[in-house]
């Protein structure tokens, strides 16, 4: 691209939008976001077991035709992306920043604005399970997930009130640590995309000897 002023820019929250805090328990850190699709986004990403990690851009990409926002850098195990909005009519502007990513070895992905509503038992959950689990995030390490899993004796499944009837953890840290090992995909939530989970919702529990990563 031979436009020197080409490139993201520091911007201000967007007059008009929200501003969201979250914590992050793949990047162990806390997060703010602009834009309901970009939270909506995240906790998609929490659960993503092949995302190594990712970060919020929260920068603007400026070109003298128009700006977008970018809103996500995704970093996996041989490729980073970078996550944009586009409006309407910007056309020039996405090409324009398709020739950036590429310049950089990067890929680019649009976000779209999604109607929550198709997927929201998913959407609702996701943010449910985050909720417990960040309670408990000083608490969740590979140590205790081990002792947690050596406690469960083998189990092949188990409802989720069940876990807190654990010796050791009760208070809703076995509930906490359940769904810490959804997010990681070594249990599984049958239901997630079709009901809201609660005290009887099954999880499905791998081996014992699996390890936390």
């Amino acid at each position: 691209m031979s436009d020197e002023n080409v490139g993201l820019i520091d911007m201000t929250r967007p007059k008009g939008t929200h501003l969201f805090r979250a914590y992050s328990m793949k990047n162990r850190e806390r997060f703010e976001f602009y834009y309901r699709t970009q939270l909506i986004e995240w906790v998609r990403l929490e659960f993503d077991a092949g995302l190594i990690r990712f970060v919020p851009v929260n920068k603007v990409f400026k070109t003298a035709e128009g700006r977008l926002f970018v809103a996500f850098k995704f970093v996996y195990l041989n490729s980073e992306t970078l996550v944009y909005f586009a409006e309407p009519g910007t056309d020039r502007v996405v090409q324009a920043f398709e020739e950036y990513c590429s310049a950089l070895g990067m890929r680019s992905k649009i976000l779209g604005r999604e109607i929550i509503n198709d997927e929201r038992f998913e959407v609702w959950n996701r943010f449910k399970i985050l909720s417990f689990i960040v309670r408990w995030k000083d608490e969740i390490t590979a140590a205790n997930i081990k002792i947690f899993v050596f406690s469960l004796s083998h189990s092949a499944s188990c409802a989720l009130s069940n876990f807190d009837r654990l010796d050791g953890f009760g208070d809703g840290r076995g509930l906490a640590f359940a769904l810490e090992l959804v997010r990681i995909g070594k249990f599984q939530l049958p239901s997630l995309r079709e009901q809201l989970i609660g005290g009887s919702t099954i999880v499905v529990c791998s081996s014992k000897e699996m390890l936390y990563e």
